[in-house]
């Protein structure tokens, strides 16, 4: 698009008989920096790309010499290869790099700056990173307000999020402009503003799934009832994750009950799954079920190295956490052979109607291909996993 803007930008400046010199001027920049851009060896910054087609009193799309099909295809493209970077595990800088370039092309464009508002959010976490705390007292994880709050990353995110919100008539864009912003505000401890945005969301048993079951009937009605109680399912795991997470566990001699009751309330997460994919055709949900396990892995390998095992046998937690890390890697490899091929149906009596697009996956975690780096797999655990000769013998099978 270098050369088409230029291209452009020329043209417009004889046709009104202006130099470079007043170009120059008029925007505040060198003529040589005009100069360049008119022989294609460089890009105008995004943020005077609006005032170059206000000088020249024409559209964005016609600076960039698109006409409505073009621009179309072209955004279109754009949020193809976003899609499919993600898809790749390709990095959240490499990916930030496009859609900024992308900015530059259409400021305007709603669909981009929410994939570079969401993209800014996940660099944030890869990059920087959020910190919790503990206090005594004090039975509740608690954000690290003032360090997360300086996230350059989260920042810029929360500033496109506001923007989409304030601006915005779209309602998907509107709806994943809430999300994030419900997510930032969350971690930065602004939690009044979280609050406030998540009270304009409708109540679960009026959301759009379960009203779609109600006001339908045979197996039109069955479907969407299908499809909700698979959506009811992932957003039941979540919330029984974050009451687990958002609770330290106890400690002295209660530490190992408390945590013994927190692990039989995942594996009863793990059994909801296997009740309703009780064929084990879980589709997507291998990929949470692989996740559910990596935790369980992780949550015996801290209790081992805590206490050195238990019930008269000091290896009970390790064998649990190998154990476990088996079954991840089962349910992320059936997840990956999945990946990208069409339609994928559900064949279990509760969700037999079901079909998902596996093209539309995202296979960023946790895959058999990356799975070694899972968040769950902290350094502390493997520093412990990989003392046992088994863990080498995992680590080959997660790389075949």
């Amino acid at each position: 698009m270098q050369i088409k803007i230029g291209t452009v930008i020329k043209k417009l400046r004889k046709r009104d008989g202006r130099t470079q010199e007043e170009i120059a001027s008029r925007l505040g920049v060198t003529s040589q920096a005009v100069s360049r851009w008119e022989a294609d060896g460089g890009y105008p910054d995004m943020e005077i790309v609006p005032n170059i087609a206000g000088l020249f009193g024409v559209s964005i799309d016609a600076l960039f010499g698109y006409d409505g099909i073009d621009r179309k295809k072209r955004i279109d493209d754009i949020l193809s290869d976003v899609s499919n970077m993600i898809k790749q595990n390709t990095s959240n800088s490499e990916i930030a790099v496009l859609l900024r370039n992308a900015v530059a092309e259409f400021p305007s464009e709603e669909r981009i700056l929410v994939e570079l508002a969401e993209t800014l959010n996940r660099q944030g976490w890869s990059e920087r990173g959020g910190r919790s705390y503990t206090t005594d007292g004090d039975e509740y994880t608690r954000n690290d307000s003032e360090w997360n709050k300086d996230n350059p990353f989260w920042q810029e995110s929360i500033n496109l999020f506001t923007n989409l919100l304030e601006n915005s008539r779209d309602n998907k864009i509107l709806t994943r402009s809430k999300q994030g912003l419900i997510n930032l505000y969350r971690v930065i401890g602004r939690y009044d503003k979280a609050v406030e945005i998540a009270e304009t969301f409708p109540e679960i048993y009026v959301s759009k799934e379960i009203m779609l079951y109600k006001g339908t009937d045979g197996e039109e009605m069955c479907k969407y009832a299908q499809d909700a109680l698979m959506k009811l399912l992932s957003e039941l795991k979540d919330a029984v994750t974050y009451i687990i997470i958002s609770r330290q566990p106890k400690s002295g001699d209660d530490y190992i009950s408390d945590i013994e009751r927190r692990i039989e309330k995942i594996y009863g997460i793990i059994r909801l799954f296997e009740l309703i994919y009780d064929d084990g055709n879980l589709g997507f949900y291998h990929n949470t079920v692989s996740d559910i396990y990596l935790w369980l892995a992780s949550m015996f390998c801290d209790v081992y190295s805590r206490t050195g095992g238990a019930n008269g046998d000091k290896n009970d937690y390790l064998n649990l956490s190998f154990d476990c890390l088996d079954k991840a890697l089962e349910n992320a490899k059936r997840f990956d052979k999945l990946i990208a091929t069409g339609e994928h149906k559900y064949t279990a009596f509760l969700v037999n109607l079901a079909v998902t697009d596996t093209d539309k996956w995202s296979a960023s975690v946790p895959t058999a291909k990356n799975i070694m780096n899972h968040w769950h797999l902290f350094d502390h655990t493997k520093k412990v996993l990989e003392k046992d000769e088994r863990w080498q013998g995992w680590i080959e099978k997660a790389t075949l």
